[in-house]
């Protein structure tokens, strides 16, 4: 069968298109929109006929018209023939190569009124076009035509078609998308910390009588620490009764499971209106700049935590709650099952219960000779000196003394706690879910415990290894909303695993952009970070100093396609005569990775953000260093920028006005700190870690040579203690001439 398109003119050619019978093509039809003018082919921008292109199966001929699987008809405007009449052309069966369609004009043809044609080089012609099956030509064909010439309108319909078949491939080409297998899936929602070693109680187990004994335990808890006013209660009008529940678990002593009871309340139940609920814990960098000390000063390290912390602390609020449905015989008088009592003191699962607690412990430790210099780090001083100090996470209590019995002894006597727990040298002990050593240099600690508990290998992934591809976003790679709950679970693990390896800062904060909106391939990356994180077992290492500084490096990266930056930095306590030849790569006390989100025009404006976050956090890492050392303390920070020193240097920003105001508050704060601002080479920069990805991509082998050789240059150190001292002099002269 051949499909021929012939044009309508006394003289002329046939296109022929061979099919077979149950072969697939391309089917497009495609109408030019003037009444005259008909083109066949795709991508013709006045096309009047929507150009539906499907696979379809040609069936073959009948009744003289060729069919397929999903045939479309076009019927098209009528047209003028040679002879003068009209006829409505039918088209069916075109196909979606492009043809080549010529005008023909007939050689005795002549213009007359009522001719329906168009003007090409000031002739008039007239052209149609009929599709029909393959067998005689007419009388029409038979007469010879003159071939004009080929119209650049069917070449622009061809260049557009072209255009837009490029655009549909790379519209249809999508990311590839990583599947997570479902049992990876669900070994980390079961993941739990093996320290804590608390295994829920089954329903049988609970029928059988298990925690009976240890639901009276914390009945009698209860009744001790007088925290339920019993015996029968009015409630207030207007007053909600808040239903409390029994968390019945398993615990982990000795190597055996001993049953644990805990009551709880509903704090979503709660209706008193604007509680306040922030209770702050022991900062990470604070606990680290502690360890830092503790190994100055030899000291050793003991813990302790407070039993049935929550219970303690008073609350002063009208509170009811309605005790659960199952309280066993024998337990304490007053406790009946679904009685209506007063809270006298704070509960689990009340929403200020931590606030309540955290007020409490900290008055009785001032009362205890303890004084708070930070949020909950406290140090004790005896006649001028320092004697001990003592970090605060909760209930958990980490105390560097010389002798932590000693220290440890007024707080027990006020607070239920446990025997303290001395780590010697060579030992090691837990503290929130990671391992403390002891060495002859200071601490290290690692978290090698809880990495290795991490059930998930490189051999249940879809990839082996971490890539660029895997951690930048991608415009056409999709979200799946079933992974939210795993991913957000990997992200917390990870963000915890980050606390002890700094050289993950930067997937971190990558990867917690996709913590709500996660993909397969981000999921994937999230775990091998984990992986990674395991294989190479890495540990924060302290070591004494007798004459600390604060060493601070900075250092940002810059994309020239979205105009933004990422900055990092590095804190470390180091000895005052360490310069940056021979600092030790210990006592790092605090690093960060951050995007920039400002838009930017230069790596110099992306240097200068990230001075500025580093510097910002600074006063507080040398205020609490210079609480526990007693003594004034440096502060150096070490940037690459060449840029960045000049304008630093001379106040002012020429290529970016705009920045002024930030480089002047920049100038301002490193006044305040008396820092000085040492230039560094590249490979000195530590803090290039945390912009790894943009390093390599932007600014890696791809630098200019002339530039690293530039870069070698020895450069002055901006000192800025001296400029703050001499604007306080020029400040003293100015006032006593004002006074004379």
């Amino acid at each position: 069968m051949s499909n021929r398109f012939g044009p309508l003119a006394d003289e002329g050619e046939e296109m022929e298109c061979a099919l077979r019978v149950g072969s697939n093509f391309r089917k497009a039809p495609v109408v030019d929109s003037g009444a005259s003018r008909h083109f066949f082919g795709r991508g013709v921008s006045s096309c009047v006929v929507e150009v539906r292109e499907e696979e379809r199966e040609f069936l073959g001929v009948e009744r003289g018209i060729s069919r397929s699987s999903k045939d479309v008809t076009v019927e098209l405007p009528g047209v003028e023939t040679v002879d003068g009449g009209e006829e409505t052309a039918r088209l069916d069966g075109s196909f979606s190569q492009v043809l080549q369609v010529r005008v023909f004009q007939p050689a005795n043809w002549k213009h007359k009124p009522g001719n329906k044609g168009w003007r090409v080089s000031g002739k008039r012609q007239s052209t149609g076009l009929l599709a029909r099956e393959s067998g005689p030509t007419s009388s029409r064909e038979e007469k010879g035509v003159q071939v004009a010439q080929e119209d650049k309108r069917v070449q622009e319909a061809q260049d557009d078609g072209r255009k837009r078949e490029k655009e549909k491939k790379e519209k249809e080409k999508r990311v590839t998308r990583l599947l997570v297998d479902k049992k990876v899936i669900d070994v980390m929602m079961a993941h739990v910390n093996p320290r804590k070693g608390h295994i829920m109680a089954t329903e049988e187990e609970v029928r059988n009588g298990s925690h009976d004994g240890a639901i009276r335990e914390e009945l009698k808890t209860f009744q001790r620490n007088e925290v339920l006013k019993v015996g029968g209660m009015r409630v207030l009008a207007r007053r909600r009764v808040i239903k409390t529940r029994w968390v019945l678990t398993w615990k982990m002593k000795g190597g055996e499971r001993v049953p644990k009871a805990r009551l709880v309340c509903k704090g979503f139940q709660d209706d008193r209106k604007n509680v306040e609920t922030y209770s702050g814990t022991v900062a990470w960098w604070a606990l680290l700049v502690c360890f830092v000390f503790a190994s100055s000063k030899g000291w050793k390290v003991g813990k302790s935590d407070v039993h049935t912390a929550f219970l303690t602390a008073q609350i002063s609020d009208d509170v009811f709650v309605q005790l659960p449905g199952r309280v066993p015989e024998g337990s304490p008088e007053g406790f009946a099952s679904g009685e209506v009592s007063q809270l006298l003191c704070a509960m689990y699962g009340l929403k200020d219960a931590p606030r309540l607690y955290g007020q409490h412990f900290k008055r009785i430790a001032g009362e205890c000779g303890w004084e708070e210099v930070t949020e909950s780090v406290f140090m004790k001083k005896e006649a001028g000196s320092m004697k001990a100090v003592m970090a605060v996470h909760v209930d958990d209590l980490l105390v560097f003394p010389d002798d932590p019995v000693r220290d440890l002894e007024p707080l027990r006597k006020r607070l239920e706690m446990d025997e303290p727990e001395i780590l010697e040298y060579g030992g090691e002990m837990g503290y929130t879910g990671m391992e403390v050593k002891r060495t002859e240099q200071g601490f290290a600690l690692s978290q090698k415990a809880y990495l290795e508990s991490i059930p998930v290998q490189k051999e249940d992934l879809p990839r082996k290894s971490l890539s660029p591809e895997l951690i930048e976003s991608s415009a056409e790679e999709e979200t799946d909303e079933s992974l939210v709950s795993v991913m957000q679970k990997v992200m917390g693990v990870l963000g915890w695993v980050c606390c002890m390896t700094a050289d993950l800062a930067y997937l971190f904060s990558e990867l917690s952009r996709y913590n709500s909106r996660p993909s397969g391939s981000k999921l994937v990356a999230a775990l091998l970070t984990l992986i990674r994180v395991r294989e190479k077992g890495d540990c924060l290492q302290f070591s004494g100093v007798d004459n600390p500084k604060l060493a601070l490096f900075v250092d940002a990266a810059y994309s020239f396609s979205c105009c933004e930056g990422r900055g990092g930095f590095e804190a470390y306590l180091v000895d005052k005569k360490e310069s940056i030849a021979n600092m030790r790569f210990s006592n790092l006390v605090a690093w960060k990775s951050k995007r920039i989100k400002r838009k930017l025009i230069s790596s110099t404006s992306a240097e200068l953000c990230a001075l500025v976050d580093g510097v910002k956090q600074s006063f507080q890492w040398k205020r609490l260093a210079k609480a526990l050392c007693m003594k004034p303390l440096e502060v150096e920070v070490y940037t690459d920028s060449a840029p960045l020193m000049e304008q630093l240097e001379s106040g002012q920003s020429r290529r970016e006005p705009r920045m002024d105001s930030l480089l002047a508050y920049a100038c301002q704060e490193l006044r305040a700190l008396k820092a000085k601002v040492p230039w560094v080479q590249t490979d000195k920069q530590r803090a290039d870690r945390h912009i790894k990805y943009k390093m390599e991509r932007d600014r890696g082998s791809q630098a200019p040579k002339f530039v690293q050789k530039q870069m070698k240059r020895d450069r002055k150190v901006l000192d800025f203690a001296k400029a703050c001292r001499g604007k306080q002099k020029n400040d003293s002269l100015g006032s006593s001439r004002v006074r004379g």
